[in-house]
């Protein structure tokens, strides 16, 4: 994810980064959204890992549906 330092002084002081129950780019992507377009671009390409699917499946399929969640309805409250 990149964004321009423009788009961040408006939303900032509204992200959820502290909160471990949210998930803080799903939070600053639902942010963005209500300020301007979101972009997709396919040239950026990634590299990811399973290491968190590996070592705590846990995390990854029971807290992070349970975190989806919570950002969802964070923002839903908020409108």
């Amino acid at each position: 994810m990149s964004l321009k330092k423009s788009a961040w002084d408006k939303i900032k002081y509204r992200t959820a980064i502290k909160d471990h129950h949210v998930h803080e780019d799903v939070d600053i992507t639902m942010l963005i959204g209500k300020i301007g377009k979101i972009e997709f671009d396919k040239k950026l390409i990634m590299a990811t890992s399973a290491r968190r699917i590996k070592r705590r499946p846990h995390s990854f399929f029971v807290q992070y549906p349970v975190r989806m969640l919570k950002t969802y309805r964070k923002h839903s409250k908020n409108n």
